[in-house]
Formats: C-alpha cells, structure tokens, sequence
C-alpha cells in the first residue's frame, strides 16, 4: 500500500499520494478528538469537584 505512493507513473501517483495524505489526516484528527473529549471531562469534573467542595 504504501509503495503505491511512490511510484512513477504521473497518473496514479498524485492521487494514491492524495488518498494517503487524507487518510494519515483523518487517523490523526481522530486521535487528537478523542484525547480533547478526554481532556474535556477531565476539565468538567474538575470544575465539577471544585464547585463541589468550595
């Protein structure tokens, strides 16, 4: 699969090169979704606990 990127033939390798780059984004961007949704309850229930207890 990744060896597809890098081939010589002009016609597929911009767009297998634009597949990949779109797939790498879409892994990244659900990383980093999925750890600000994780950040973001913790900041809630801090807040929470600190409402809470003061």
């Amino acid at each position: 699969m990744l060896t597809s990127i890098f081939t010589n033939d002009k016609d597929s390798s911009i767009p297998n090169y634009i597949s990949g780059q779109s797939f790498f984004i879409s892994i990244t961007f659900s990383l980093f979704w999925c750890r600000f949704i994780y950040l973001y309850n913790e900041l809630e229930i801090s807040s929470f606990w600190v409402r809470w207890c003061h």
